[in-house]
């Protein structure tokens, strides 16, 4: 096929381009307007709930006790969340994490929720939500930490110390902090 060369109709996706299609882990429970996330296995859960991995949108109707394979779907575009940390315009363009379903911090061993895109006393903090970028976006550890994907996303490996190398673990998936044996 060869680049268009006129303008052309695309056609959308038959979920709205402001709408993502999730399936729920079996028991969860969402709020209307509130941040859902997907967990390592795929399925949509409370920022809260085990597993989870990032924000993919706001919840578009309340989920009450999922049943197995309930779908659903969830916004994803900019929306104001509770500051649960100190952002302030200093922050625009630096990620944020879910601390629970209305709150957003600095706090990296939660989901990735999105980008700031605005800070205010009052409504809080404007968060981007696309969760194909969420899905990929590194969090950010302590100085000299490093980052490995364990197949989901992104997750932090600490600092070694001045005696020790990095090795792998014993399962092949992993990175680890290993004795330094040469002296």
């Amino acid at each position: 096929m060869t680049a268009s060369l006129v303008g052309r109709k695309t056609q959308e996706g038959a979920t709205p381009s402001d709408r993502v299609k999730v399936t729920y882990a079996t028991g969860a429970s969402t709020l209307e307007g509130c941040m859902v996330c997907l967990n390592s296995s795929g399925l949509a859960c409370d920022p809260d709930g085990s597993n989870a991995a990032f924000v993919v949108g706001i919840e578009t109707k309340s989920v009450s006790s999922a049943a197995a394979g309930q779908e659903g779907e969830v916004r994803k575009g900019k929306f104001w969340f509770v500051n649960g940390g100190s952002f302030t315009v200093a922050d625009l363009f630096k990620p944020c994490y879910a601390a629970d379903n209305q709150t957003v911090n600095e706090d990296s061993s939660n989901p990735v929720a999105g980008v700031i895109v605005d800070v205010d006393s009052v409504l809080g903090v404007c968060v981007e939500i696309d969760p194909a970028r969420n899905r990929l976006m590194p969090t950010l550890g302590a100085a000299g930490a490093m980052q490995y994907s364990n197949g989901v996303r992104f997750v932090n490996f600490p600092i070694g110390t001045a005696a020790q190398i990095m090795g792998v673990n014993a399962g092949a998936t992993a990175p680890e902090w290993e004795a330094d044996d040469v002296s």
